[in-house]
């Protein structure tokens, strides 16, 4: 199941290719003001095409160091002659050398300015193969790591988790295989790419080409003149066209990163840390500094601990609030997605609360302190269960939150749990 917006651009690029049925409109399609358009578009949309291969349209991208790219060299970048076919690697014999020997580089590209790009993606054929998947094509390894993707093949994705623990496509991918499409395009979430072109100081190159004629008719290309245009220093194209006949419009767009880079590296270890994009919810606590029941928010300004109590009546962090034990239904009933404890709630891959317990009155309760490393959406689950306190902390958090110590006595659902399991390990009918 491919990701929505992967969907809308192979629809946006088999719509370019339909040929219009009428004179006139067909004059106008031939000069691919409509693909041009879409790839100034595309340019700042959160989904990036970085490969496209259809009946009248071809698009290959590659990351390129910024100093090669200073000043830009537009006649070489036209000479651009590589597709995702092309191999980083070959052996080589030869030369007056002896035995054999393995040379890494992206070759035969026909340009000096792509000497040391990197190719993001990677088409395969497997030769002699005719079942399905015989074209597939593999994302670059660096990219993958440094992103923390997989190939998921139900999603036709590479994915990681997202804050909420859920399947996010970063890179996903349809090939001609693939039932029902006449469109190969592999798409690149915009972020992602562009943390890796900052951190690599690097911007996205895109070769494109539109051939547009009608194919049965079409018998070759005139002598005519071909136009340089030069949009701006980073988009450019030379087009040649036989009015209401054919026309091909071929060249190069630079992409490089929208934010400038110390905010890029700023939003990047915000997100290690987890400051980024914080916003933070007020629970009903209890204020056991001031004794009283408030309101308290999850923003670190509007809590202290013992270090930094002197000259402010700020509420400790370690100030409980309390919530409807059905707070944590949500968790229990997906247990693929999330692992509830007697003392903890995590989701996979994104984030985990601890400390967590429950009271006599059987309410659950949490600090403030943890409750701020929740996702803002999940601060505002609990919240909505939240409640003023009807009794204390349980003694078990006393013991082990405050008192530093292990407690001496087992709950009594951990005894019948401990029996529970026993007996189904001893196979108790």
């Amino acid at each position: 199941m491919h990701d929505y917006e992967h969907k809308k651009l192979i629809q946006a690029i088999t719509k370019l290719d339909e040929i219009p049925a009428d004179s006139k409109p067909f004059s106008e399609w031939i000069e691919a003001e409509a693909h041009l358009d879409f790839l100034r578009r595309n340019a700042r949309a959160d989904e990036l095409v970085i490969y496209a291969s259809s009946e009248y349209t071809f698009i290959h991208s590659v990351a390129v160091p910024n100093d090669r790219l200073a000043p830009v060299d537009r006649q070489d970048l036209m000479q651009w002659s590589f597709n995702p076919y092309t191999s980083i690697a070959s052996y080589v014999t030869g030369g007056g050398r002896e035995n054999v020997w393995v040379e890494r580089s992206l070759s035969g590209t026909g340009t000096k300015t792509l000497k040391d790009a990197v190719q993001l993606i990677f088409g395969r054929t497997f030769e002699g193969w005719t079942g399905p998947g015989r074209n597939y094509y593999e994302l670059h390894q660096e990219y993958a790591h440094l992103t923390g993707i997989h190939w998921r093949p139900e999603m036709r994705a590479y994915c990681r988790f997202n804050e909420h623990g859920d399947l996010e496509p970063v890179v996903s991918v349809t090939s001609r295989d693939e039932k029902a499409s006449n469109v190969a395009l592999v798409s690149f979430k915009w972020e992602p790419l562009e943390e890796y072109l900052a951190a690599s100081n690097a911007s996205l190159v895109r070769m494109f080409d539109f051939t547009l004629l009608r194919r049965s008719g079409f018998t070759g290309w005139s002598e005519g003149p071909t136009q340089e245009i030069i949009e701006s220093p980073d988009f450019f194209y030379r087009r040649k066209v036989m009015p209401g006949y054919a026309a091909y419009t071929r060249g190069v767009q630079i992409i490089r990163p929208h934010r400038s880079r110390e905010s890029i590296f700023t939003s990047m270890t915000d997100g290690w840390f987890g400051k980024k994009n914080k916003q933070h919810a007020e629970f009903i606590a209890y204020d056991w500094r001031n004794r009283r029941v408030t309101q308290i928010s999850t923003d670190p300004a509007a809590t202290t601990n013992y270090f930094q109590a002197e000259g402010n009546a700020l509420p400790f962090e370690l100030s409980p609030a309390f919530f409807r034990p059905e707070v944590l239904l949500k968790y229990k009933a997906d247990r693929d997605k999330y692992r509830v404890s007697e003392r903890n709630v995590s989701c996979r891959a994104a984030w985990h609360l601890k400390a967590i317990d429950v009271n006599e009155a059987g309410q659950v309760h949490a600090y403030i302190c943890y409750l701020r490393s929740l996702p803002y959406e999940e601060q505002l689950h609990w919240l909505s269960f939240n409640e003023p306190p009807k009794a204390g902390i349980s003694e078990r958090a006393v013991i082990n939150d405050f008192q530093g110590k292990f407690v001496s006595f087992v709950q009594p659902l951990r005894k019948v749990l401990y029996i529970v399991h026993r007996w189904r390990d001893d196979k108790v009918a």
